[in-house]
């Protein structure tokens, strides 16, 4: 139990967050695999050890090509400034919704001396996203932005 637990926290150790991305997790799952593998080697139980062993290369291996006829979406940052009253907020939201995206998450920094706007959005899309179509969209319907950028 204790080996178990101890490789517990190395393997939450290779788990990294970054906003709404998580990476890592079959790194922490095979750490954890591996120790229990050692674990029923170390106690004799070498056809359980084997068997395991040969399910989860088949698991890794297979999902790794399963993965590809799963539905997608992707994680995509983008930030705005434009000079304009809050409300724009709304319409720049509504019109990333218009587009089928979803808003995970919106920081927002508001100048008032300035009449200036920054907002910060984090979207996810379903399937892989037309950055140059939104990027047009918004130039269109915000002629006055003074920078929009977009991060994969």
């Amino acid at each position: 139990a204790g080996v178990l637990t101890g490789v517990g926290f190395l393997g939450a150790g290779t788990i990294i967050n970054v906003g709404s991305i998580h990476r890592g997790l079959t790194t922490a799952a095979m750490i954890w695999f591996v120790a229990a593998l050692g674990i029923a080697i170390g106690m004799g139980f070498y056809l359980i050890a084997f068997l395991a062993t040969g399910f989860a290369l088949l698991t890794v291996v297979f999902l790794r090509y399963l993965v590809q006829f799963l539905p997608a979406h992707e994680t995509l940052r983008f930030e705005m400034r434009v000079n304009g009253p809050l409300s724009l907020v709304d319409e720049v939201e509504a019109l990333l919704k218009e587009q089928g995206y979803f808003v995970n998450t919106l920081r927002l920094r508001a100048d008032n001396e300035l009449d200036r706007i920054v907002m910060r959005f984090e979207l996810v899309s379903p399937g892989r996203p037309d950055i140059e179509s939104l990027a047009v969209r918004l130039r269109e319907r915000f002629a006055g932005a003074q920078r929009i950028d977009f991060e994969r």
